[in-house]
């Protein structure tokens, strides 16, 4: 699968043909000098949030940038870059892939920001993801907010703001990236896919982030989600055992077969409240259906609202037991059916 921070591999860099007009409005703030001293970057996983925040630190340190703000890639700044190792650029992110950001690293970014530049520029730290900033983090990183420097720029990019302080959500310009169109996504997808049979899986479960549509072109990642929406329908039809199912999810991900159930979900309430509702494959098509015909409107906005609290236990706690939390899940997705009242 590929990596979503990890775009080296495409042909293209950020801003994405999506970012444009985020991207005009931030390089026309620093060419009138008036740059926030913190932005927050926000909007679904895959939209090239990280990209764009890297990006948009490379048009900032280059001393030599394009007619459309772009770094020019040539200067010595744009040399220290590619080399990541530039002295005014620090990004900050979890220690492993399920830690939280420690108030240690956060301490660094503050000696970092209270110095000026080495190179007499900008001084830019990322944080990414943000929303793993735990308490003692979020609370020093405040402080910061509170007391910027001048030409000192923190951009927090982050899919769950929510999670956030609402003290360091406010201190921050926001920047958000929303839906892409299903055409602009197949347009660009064009370019590194080929099979048109499975277009309408990927843009179905992508749900308008366009990198989360690339990176489910990987044939194992695609075999995953397929299997899976066919376990979920066999567990509606009362086909599967729900301990079954709920054991084949922590064997496989349980982040993905939640994250895929939420989408299944978010489907069903709005087919119960538009008739219009477009659905590209026909196989997430008839299981949307299977759930707003068995559940109640106001079941299925208490279990949407059950997965997301389970989702935010498993990705914010280390030692929890994933099985127990997917199985308490699942026995709440039978039990709330309307064949059960």
């Amino acid at each position: 699968m590929m990596n979503l921070l990890n775009l080296s591999q495409l042909n293209d860099k950020a801003p994405f043909p999506w970012q444009q007009s985020q991207w005009q409005l931030l390089i026309q703030r620093k060419q009138q000098a008036n740059l926030p001293h913190a932005l927050l970057l926000t909007g679904k996983q895959g939209m090239g949030k990280f990209a764009f925040a890297q990006q948009l630190a490379y048009a900032l340190l280059c001393t030599s940038p394009q007619a459309d703000g772009q770094a020019c890639g040539n200067c010595r700044h744009c040399h220290l870059l590619n080399a990541h190792n530039h002295p005014d650029l620090t990004i900050i992110q979890p220690e492993k892939a399920t830690a939280m950001i420690k108030i240690e690293q956060i301490r660094t970014l503050i000696t970092k920001m209270q110095q000026t530049s080495q190179l007499d520029g900008y001084n830019i730290v990322i944080i990414e993801p943000a929303e793993k900033l735990n308490i003692a983090a979020a609370n020093a990183l405040l402080k910061t907010l509170e007391e910027p420097r001048a030409k000192a720029l923190l951009i927090l990019v982050s899919a769950a703001p929510h999670l956030l302080p609402a003290t360091i959500r406010s201190r921050c310009q926001w920047i958000t990236f929303t839906h892409v169109s299903d055409d602009l996504i197949n347009s660009w997808l064009a370019k590194y896919h080929d099979n048109k049979a499975t277009d309408n899986l990927l843009l179905d479960i992508a749900q308008g982030a366009p990198l989360q549509a690339l990176a489910l072109t990987d044939p194992e990642q695609l075999k995953f989600y397929q299997n899976c929406l066919q376990q979920i329908a066999m567990l509606l039809q009362k086909q599967l055992d729900p301990l079954s199912f709920a054991a084949k999810c922590c064997e496989e991900s349980p982040e993905k077969v939640l994250r895929l159930l939420m989408i299944m979900l978010n489907y069903a309430i709005k087919q119960a409240f538009s008739a219009t509702l477009k659905i590209n494959d026909p196989v997430i098509a008839d299981l949307v259906t299977l759930l707003a015909n068995q559940y109640q409107i106001m079941d299925l906005f208490r279990l949407l609202d059950k997965l997301m609290r389970t989702q935010m236990q498993i990705a914010s706690a280390n030692n929890i037991n994933k099985q127990l939390a997917v199985e308490s899940m699942v026995l709440s997705l039978l039990a709330n059916r309307k064949d059960n009242e």
